[in-house]
């Protein structure tokens, strides 16, 4: 077995923690004793760029990337991606403006790499492997109460998943759609969000799911999917392209107030073989021409109930 292949089978260790100027009086603390090893060169215009991102109120999610190497007398921890970032934090905790500000961030974690074996984890985690906000979501699901209840539910609808299988959905389709529909911008079309913003948007998404009342109608709303358009999953396109299925849960949750779950199915239904419509949600993918897609899916469903819908 060769190096990057050891490399490979070593899967890190996430952790998130909470960074305020406590902690990194401590990541102070460990490097003076010799405890926390640094890279040899940190540019100064690196960290420049990584405070002013800081000070502007944004983060990153992308994890800080360590090796713990284990000896006999005590652990040492080597910085292998994110010594940038760590000093950018650095400069802006001295700041005293910045003393009571605290955020999240994620770590991932190694045992015992060689320089090697860091050398190669470094350039893997720098030029390749990125954290997506599927690895955001997967990372952080126990502090996602969106997954707690519906785990809890046993007669949750839906199979809702981490990763894809045939006959589910993943949980980030649903938290797609939910900070869609939790948006203050008045958006009609799917939005992924932003790395920066996923903290900000899980903790929405929280506030609203524990609303008795929000949590019944998002169970509704899969209740009336499997009636209007089948078994969510990778053979049903409805559930498997994103625009589609975005476009129909938003229209469903600024509506389902105003209509009967007779009207809503039937209102659907008018809409399921329409083959304009699917090509759209199959092809287009710039922003007027998902609002496109979503006008043409309200026009179609206001003309059959004769009822306009947001």
């Amino acid at each position: 077995m060769n190096k990057s292949e050891r490399i490979i089978e070593q899967e890190p260790k996430y952790k998130t923690q909470i960074i305020d100027k406590k902690w990194i009086k401590r990541m102070d603390e460990c490097t003076n004793s010799g405890l926390l090893k640094w890279p040899r060169t940190i540019r100064k215009s690196q960290v420049l760029v990584l405070y002013n991102v800081i000070n502007t109120g944004k983060r990153w999610h992308t994890p800080i990337v360590i090796n713990i190497v284990r000896n006999s007398s005590k652990n040492d921890m080597h910085i292998i991606d994110g010594a940038h970032r760590l000093t950018a934090l650095k400069k802006f905790y001295n700041h005293p403006k910045n003393e009571l500000v605290a955020f999240r961030q994620t770590f991932a974690f190694y045992e015992n790499l060689t320089e090697e074996e860091e050398r190669i984890v470094y350039e893997m985690w720098s030029s390749g492997v990125k954290q997506t906000n599927q690895d955001w979501i997967v990372i952080n699901q126990d502090d996602i109460l969106l997954w707690e209840k519906i785990q809890k539910d046993k007669e949750f609808p839906v199979n809702v998943t981490l990763t894809s299988k045939k006959k589910s959905i993943l949980l980030r389709d649903i938290f797609y759609v939910l900070s869609q529909h939790l948006s203050t911008q008045s958006k009609y079309y799917p939005q992924p969000p932003n790395f920066i913003d996923l903290w900000v948007i899980n903790n929405k998404i929280n506030d609203w799911i524990k609303v008795d009342v929000n949590y019944k109608l998002l169970r509704g709303f899969f209740i009336f999917f499997e009636k209007g358009f089948g078994e969510v999953g990778a053979d049903n396109l409805w559930s498997k392209c994103a625009n589609l299925f975005y476009t129909i849960f938003d229209i469903y949750l600024k509506n389902s107030f105003r209509l009967s779950d007779d009207e809503i199915i039937k209102a659907f239904r008018t809409i399921y073989g329409n083959k304009n419509i699917i090509e759209k949600g199959r092809t287009h993918s710039s922003v007027s021409q998902k609002v496109e897609l979503r006008k043409q899916m309200v026009e179609a469903i206001s003309r059959k109930l004769k009822k306009g819908l947001e």
